[in-house]
């Protein structure tokens, strides 16, 4: 049970911790679970620099990382730390109601940055 009032949480947000200010009208239960990540939506503008030149398109959802769908963010990131060594990664896009297979650079992909969003589809 949290009580009403004002809370604080520290969070990381973009690879950066920050404070999170919670504020709970009335006394009541407060429950946070994992978000199930099953995809990464691309903010074509918030791409790292390097990847600007890539074939991703704002609004396209990723859903695989070399192959390999993903469920949670601890997947996400151990599969992005694979595939950055090698030069190359083919992420499986949903774009338009057709699913696409683009090869980028892994140099500049970092999947923490504010390019790729997590979200559940």
């Amino acid at each position: 049970m949290v009580q009403s009032g004002t809370h604080f949480l520290w969070v990381s947000i973009d690879g950066e911790s920050q404070i999170m200010e919670l504020t709970v009208p009335g006394a009541s239960e407060v429950v946070f679970e994992p978000m199930a990540v099953t995809g990464l939506r691309v903010d074509r503008e918030a791409l790292p620099l390097g990847l600007h030149d890539s074939d991703l398109a704002n609004g396209d959802l990723v859903v695989a990382i070399a192959g390999t769908e993903f469920q949670n963010w601890q997947q996400v990131q151990v599969l992005s730390q694979s595939a950055r060594m090698e030069p190359t990664v083919s992420l499986t896009v949903h774009r338009a109601g057709a699913t696409i297979d683009l090869e980028i650079q892994t140099a500049h992909f970092r999947v923490d940055s504010a390019g790729f969003r997590p979200v559940r589809r």
